[in-house]
């Protein structure tokens, strides 16, 4: 070992140690841009969101979900967990719904929120 490390520089050394670092990092959390979200209910009448979002939001979307097919996701508001699920499939439409997790009256207030601009809608992949 201590040939080995004799025959490094600190230059080398410091180069292994970001390529290993650099392997080991999540994915950092995307931020999505709103246009609007509308309360409604899924097939068997419980509440859910459907959210619609901007031209550049949907193309960072597409572009994250191709990337993380079959992983656990959170989708959060201002950092409280709307809903965890495993990725299917990519999101390709700029549409997604969000639900199962939140009242009637939760989901009108959470849609007001976030077709208002006020909150920060964020996706990132999870341990399961």
């Amino acid at each position: 070992m201590r040939a080995v490390s004799a025959l490094m520089s600190p230059a080398v050394l410091a180069l292994i140690i970001f390529v290993l670092s650099a392997t080991t990092v999540s994915a950092e959390p995307l931020e999505l841009k709103v246009v609007e979200a509308v309360p409604g209910v899924n097939y068997d009448g419980r509440p859910l969101i459907t959210i619609t979002l901007s031209k550049e939001s949907q193309l960072s979307l597409a572009k994250f979900t191709a990337e993380h097919v079959d992983r656990w996701i959170e989708v959060r508001l201002q950092g409280r967990v709307l809903m965890k699920a495993r990725l299917r499939t990519s999101i390709e439409g700029g549409r997604m719904q969000i639900g199962d997790s939140f009242s009637s009256d939760e989901a009108k207030s959470l849609a007001v929120r976030l077709s208002s601009g006020d909150g920060r809608l964020e996706i990132e992949v999870v341990p399961q």
